[in-house]
């Protein structure tokens, strides 16, 4: 049926203040469903045909659509009737009458854009809203659109505000997924992702964070190992995990004392470690948790790494004789810890001193570090030397091994000594 309302190009003014009565800011549909009311309720109320048609003129609506409106309204009541639907008893809310609308109006949907008075539409078309809209001034976010005219530019005629929600919920079969940024979340103990949805182009759904498993299993799998077991982040102290950890935390504390990248295995030794053993389809710690019962009482120590697995070399360098973990000087015993992080503060050999003994730390003592890196430190001292002194003690790592077998710590300063013991045996002060 044709719109009931009229608008002579003569009287613009007084059709939109005629019309106001029916404007709903947030849907020109309601104006239908106004007019509609207005007319039943007129219709029960009239005096005469004749004052009824004088009032529908006066409002700018055309009395013949309107009757022509009702009797279609009738015929399609008498069909329901017939197949023995049930109406609703109450009436429908602002959501459910416009879900009902946009399951048709799919293509007609629109997002604001930044552009002003600009919508973004399906299939990257642009629009605005028509200037009749009641719409207009206000410009919600989300709109659909009874239909697109193009004239001077493209117009939405007959919109309403509907929630991007409603979209994904009826364009579900259109809609195409994408996802990003996966990743494994130890708060919710599951691989998780951040899905976009969009429907024609238009994307309804930013940034929406989705149990990442079901969607792809083998690659969530990766994560959940690499998350959970390699890198810790498992929620809960499992005993093979707490056992795992400390033993890596000795091998690093051989690589910092003996200042070396090589004795640890990399990740991916560990990750081939895990993957071995766990099955195919695990990527929540639920699921793992309930494998791993299952599995630990046939095999308790089924994912207990062990040293020789996480060491590429034995480390025979790295002995307590060399790397001690304590320090006597004079008469007191002090904790030492081994940092290599070039660059950083701690790095190297670090003392811990309780504040009321420190003034009883030697500095010349300090300056022997541990035999660990005596050789080394001696090295440099020697190689740093002014060219015509330097050529008497080559090669430097023999002089080194001579001095070694003669320094003793307790001598005084290191450099003193270390002239002295050059001077016996080479004859250059």
């Amino acid at each position: 049926v044709q719109d009931p309302r009229e608008r002579p190009m003569d009287k613009q003014e007084a059709v939109t203040q005629a019309h106001a009565e029916f404007v709903d800011d947030r849907s020109d549909f309601l104006a239908y469903l106004s007019i509609w009311k207005w007319f039943e309720d007129a219709l029960a109320h009239k005096q005469s045909n004749r004052k009824l048609v004088q009032d529908c003129h006066d409002r700018f609506l055309s009395y013949l659509r309107l009757r022509e409106w009702r009797e279609l309204h009738s015929q399609l009541r008498s069909l329901v009737d017939e197949m023995g639907w049930k109406l609703n008893e109450k009436e429908a809310r602002y959501e459910e009458v416009h879900r009902a609308l946009l399951a048709g109006l799919l293509g007609n949907i629109g997002f604001k854009s930044e552009e002003a008075g600009i919508y973004l539409g399906a299939r990257q078309i642009k629009f605005v809203l028509s200037p009749a809209s009641g719409l207009k001034k206000k410009g919600p976010k989300w709109v659909m659109a009874a239909e697109l005219t193009e004239t001077t530019r493209l117009y939405a005629r007959c919109v309403a505000a509907i929630e991007p929600e409603w979209i994904e919920r009826l364009g579900g079969h259109l809609a195409k997924r994408s996802y990003r940024e996966p990743h494994w979340s130890k708060d919710g103990g599951s691989v998780v992702a951040y899905e976009q949805v969009a429907i024609y182009g238009l994307v309804v759904v930013q940034k929406r964070r989705v149990q990442y498993g079901p969607i792809e299993p083998k690659e969530s799998r990766e994560l959940f190992i690499r998350g959970a077991l390699v890198e810790g982040h498992y929620p809960g102290q499992p005993e093979f995990l707490a056992h795992n950890r400390h033993l890596i935390e000795d091998v690093q504390q051989l690589e910092h004392k003996s200042r070396r990248h090589d004795v640890l295995v990399d990740d991916e030794a560990i990750f081939a470690f895990y993957a071995e053993r766990i099955p195919e389809g695990i990527f929540s710690s639920a699921d793992f948790e309930k494998w791993r019962r299952q599995a630990e009482r046939a095999n308790p120590k089924l994912l207990f790494l062990s040293r020789e697995y996480l060491m590429r070399h034995a480390a025979e360098q790295v002995t307590e004789d060399l790397f001690p973990d304590s320090l006597t000087v004079g008469m007191q015993t002090f904790d030492l810890t081994y940092r290599f992080d070039p660059g950083h503060a701690l790095d190297g050999v670090t003392i811990v001193v309780p504040l009321h003994l420190l003034n009883q730390v030697d500095e010349r003592r300090c300056e022997w570090l541990v035999p660990g890196l005596l050789r080394d430190k001696l090295t440099y001292l020697l190689k740093g030397l002014p060219k015509g002194l330097r050529k008497h003690f080559v090669p430097v790592p023999q002089v080194v091994t001579a001095c070694m077998e003669i320094l003793e710590p307790e001598s005084g300063a290191l450099t003193d000594s270390l002239s002295q013991v050059l001077f016996k045996k080479v004859g250059v002060e």
